[in-house]
């Protein structure tokens, strides 16, 4: 039996800069159908994904990426993608 849920981190250094970027993400298996997925960065954009299969034939993914540091520029995206497979 798969696992529902995985956590995960990465740690990432350009070799011209001196910054170390961090991030932290996350995905749980609520069914079968549906993965909601999360991360978050050290440049503080925090991103959610909810993705749910509609039929055997298409997949529906709602998805955002907000600038947690300025939250009150208008920064932050917001999708949505269905997918169709013949």
């Amino acid at each position: 039996c798969p696992s529902s849920h995985q956590v995960g981190g990465e740690l990432s250094k350009a070799s011209d800069k001196t910054d170390v970027s961090i991030a932290f993400g996350c995905m749980y298996k609520l069914d079968k159908d549906t993965t909601v997925k999360s991360k978050v960065d050290s440049d503080g954009i925090l991103t959610a994904s909810y993705k749910q299969k509609i039929s055997p034939l298409s997949t529906v993914t709602l998805a955002a990426a907000v600038d947690t540091v300025s939250l009150s520029e208008n920064k932050h995206k917001f999708g949505m993608q269905l997918n169709l497979t013949p």
